[in-house]
């Protein structure tokens, strides 16, 4: 505080620039940095606090912080890493006017004491994604995602796609603002092999899928035919045993008896219901 003298090897967190901007903004979490800290050990890290406040007189208490090293969303974003991906880049920057880079599998931030800022494709695609939804106005959420979710960035090379983070909520706040965003940079002829490898699994399945239609189709319908025709058997005996008899009768017109006309049925029906 004003007026407080120190001792300089002595940390006071409420005289630091990161403490400061949290209480002259009490009402949300802050993320700050990444900052290098040459006298805490010559490390980088960023900052996640917030100000605390006395609710009955409103007097300024401390900062609550936390305190993330960039190996940690290195360890992250190295889930999401093809080592055999050439041209492959996944780097997470702020939401700042510079695009300040928090973390990112090709910064090797143990050789620097400066932060750095995106370069080249990925600093046009940090403006172009900035410049897409003003959220100082009022915004349809819906569209949001719908625009962040479609961009692509193409280059001779490279396809690059971003996306802000905190994730643009479902419902409107006023309040939300992005506090980074996540670019990723692919190759674009490693993209094409990989969309190529899909549309031939898609094509095969689809194939597959066919043919196991077709073969079903073609099992199910000899199956009806075959039932059809040992039906037809079976309802049409009758009127074949009734043709025989009238043929046996009428070779026997004229003669009086009917001894070599053989007029035993054959059992068709063996369950169905008989009547008197």
């Amino acid at each position: 505080p004003e007026g407080v003298e120190v001792n300089n090897r002595e940390f006071n967190a409420l005289e630091k620039d990161w403490c400061k901007e949290m209480a002259l903004d009490p009402f949300r979490v802050h993320m700050i940095g990444p900052k290098y800290d040459a006298l805490g050990g010559n490390f980088w890290h960023m900052i996640i606090g917030k100000a605390v406040y006395d609710r009955i007189t409103n007097e300024f208490i401390a900062c609550v912080s936390m305190t993330v090293s960039p190996d940690i969303i290195n360890d992250v974003l190295a889930e999401f890493d093809d080592p055999e991906g050439k041209g492959k880049s996944i780097t997470v920057v702020n939401w700042d006017e510079e695009g300040t880079v928090m973390a990112s599998l090709d910064w090797d931030y143990s050789s620097t004491t400066e932060p750095i800022t995106v370069q080249g494709v990925n600093k046009e695609a940090f403006n172009e994604i900035k410049s897409l939804v003003n959220f100082k106005e009022k915004w349809d959420p819906k569209e949001v995602r719908e625009k962040f979710e479609e961009y692509k960035h193409k280059t001779d090379g490279l396809v690059t796609s971003a996306y802000p983070l905190p994730v643009p909520p479902n419902e409107y706040n006023k309040e939300y603002t992005p506090k980074f965003m996540i670019i990723m940079s692919i190759d674009r002829k490693d993209l094409e092999a990989e969309m190529n490898e899909v549309e031939n699994r898609e094509r095969n399945t689809t194939h597959s899928l066919i043919k196991f239609i077709v073969i079903f189709g073609l099992g199910g319908l000899l199956t009806c035919f075959l039932f059809i025709y040992v039906a037809t058997i079976y309802i049409t005996r009758p009127f074949e045993w009734m043709n025989h008899i009238s043929t046996q009768i009428l070779h026997q017109c004229g003669i009086h008896g009917d001894k070599e006309i053989d007029y035993t049925r054959p059992v068709v029906f063996r369950f169905s219901p008989k009547t008197e």
